[in-house]
């Protein structure tokens, strides 16, 4: 079937809707699923799906223009982000578990040093919110972002998922 015999045909796009969702929808319950199994997750583990959440909602609302209404349900989100940040720079990852001794050090040592600069930007994102600055909030999501996708490059299991 041609693309244009889809478009024209109702029921090949209902079809293809169906799929779409399917495909959409079934990896989300699948990680539904494997999150409500919380014993086999780390404590930091569970301090990042916080964050991943509440980073989620930041990202989401400042994609496109942020609207200063909704400051009060930012401040929510970014303080839920900063408390679990500073959480977990008393946790350390679980890749350093299988190193030896001096580059499981070296590895706590980064990842405390890592996870203390994403707090830190986080009260700054707060500090923002606070004044209604959403531009330099905006910023900061974007420092966050940077952070967090250098961290996973260097903090989490080769297996992990998204």
């Amino acid at each position: 079937m041609t693309t244009s015999e889809l478009h024209a045909s109702p029921r090949a796009s209902a079809t293809l809707g169906i799929l779409l969702a399917v495909c959409l929808v079934a990896p989300a319950l699948a990680a539904d699923d494997e999150s409500s199994d919380s014993d086999d997750h780390s404590p930091l583990h569970e301090k990042m799906e916080a964050i991943g959440d509440s980073y989620g909602h930041l990202l989401q609302a400042f994609r496109k223009a942020p609207d200063l209404a909704a400051t009060p349900l930012y401040l929510k989100w970014a303080e839920t982000l900063h408390t679990n940040l500073a959480a977990a720079t008393q946790l350390t990852p679980a890749r350093a578990e299988a190193l030896g001794d001096e580059e499981q050090a070296a590895m706590n040592a980064a990842f405390k040093k890592d996870i203390t600069a994403a707090a830190t930007t986080a009260q700054k994102l707060l500090d923002a919110l606070k004044k209604d600055d959403l531009k330099q909030a905006a910023t900061l999501i974007a420092q966050l972002k940077m952070l967090r996708n250098a961290a996973h490059e260097k903090y989490r299991e080769p297996d992990d998922d998204e």
